[in-house]
């Protein structure tokens, strides 16, 4: 098959040339030049685009996908923050849409259409998603405990077979458990800070996805970010302090050895204050509520996943 590097640019069709790139002009808040009077191009978009006037046109005529041709035209960006941007721009040129809306539930992009109804999305890829090499990066880039570290790897676990449970995205959730405390070190001692400097990291390296919701619902008693909404953020929330206690349990059992725990031996210990008292028991026990599982199997779940890692977690 003979082949091109690729699209070299498109150019549409519009009705009002004037109209168009006035459109245009507010909504990339930049000047436009013409081209030979009855076209002009938006060059900062990657492929060129190009918008033209025919002196003879078809009467009364508007876009239409669903005629043979065209369907859409989207414009890639980079980060959640600009596409929020453009979203609130929007806004304030009283163009309709519906908001920030994900395609197949994960990729974030706005639908929009332009004075000639021609349907505009702004789109931000599937790569821009991070991925579980770079979760381990950043969490090997930012931790230096390797029990911080080992508690991450038995978050990030857990979650993933919690997210085969529920629906969810299981490398999405692995992630979320992979870099949900990876900003501890840096933050410890400024407590209301933990998980913005994570978000900030993320931002500036462009990833985006739900994820950064849920993390932004991490630590949200002192950092008041978002709420705990869905079952991705309560998953994170409820199995976070039952990979400590199930350390605990392990380290306290005959073999000390996280394969020879078994669900009776966490769930005799679970009542018991005195032993590891740090742990909160109530926000493990709200599995049964936000995420319709009981206790006893909530801990079967937690527990096998990470005996399925353990030399990695040291146990």
């Amino acid at each position: 098959m003979d082949r091109t590097r690729a699209i070299d640019h498109v150019t549409l069709t519009v009705s009002n040339l004037d109209r168009t790139k006035s459109f245009y002009e507010q909504l990339f808040q930049t000047k436009l030049e013409k081209h030979k009077e009855n076209s002009f191009n938006l060059l900062p978009v990657g492929i060129p685009v190009w918008f033209v006037q025919w002196e003879k046109q078809y009467p009364r005529d508007m876009f239409d996908e669903r005629r043979i041709g065209l369907d859409h035209i989207a414009f890639h960006l980079d980060t959640l923050e600009e596409l929020e941007k453009f979203v609130n721009r929007l806004q304030e040129m009283g163009v309709k849409t519906v908001g920030l809306e994900r395609f197949a539930g994960k990729y974030p992009y706005v639908a929009f259409r332009d004075p000639d109804n021609i349907q505009t999305e702004f789109f931000i890829p599937e790569e821009f998603m991070i991925t579980r090499d770079q979760a381990q990066e950043i969490l090997h880039s930012h931790v230096k405990n390797q029990n911080l570290r080992r508690h991450c790897l038995a978050v990030g676990a857990v979650m993933k077979v919690l997210a085969q449970k529920l629906g969810g995205d299981p490398d999405e959730w692995e992630v979320l458990g992979l870099i949900h405390d990876s900003d501890w070190e840096e933050t410890k001692d400024q407590p209301d800070q933990h998980t913005k400097v994570t978000l900030q990291r993320l931002q500036d390296l462009g990833y985006t996805g739900s994820l950064i919701h849920a993390l932004q619902s991490h630590n949200t008693k002192l950092t008041h970010l978002a709420d705990l909404e869905g079952p991705m953020e309560w998953a994170l929330e409820t199995c976070d302090e039952l990979t400590g206690f199930i350390v605990a349990c392990t380290l306290v059992s005959p073999t000390k050895k996280i394969a020879d725990l078994a669900v009776e031996s966490v769930i005799k210990k679970f009542p018991k204050k005195e032993f590891a008292r740090a742990v909160d028991r109530n926000q493990i026990a709200q599995c049964e509520e936000k995420l319709g599982i009981k206790l006893e199997e909530f801990v079967q779940i937690a527990l096998s996943a990470m005996q399925s890692i353990a030399s990695e977690i040291g146990l």
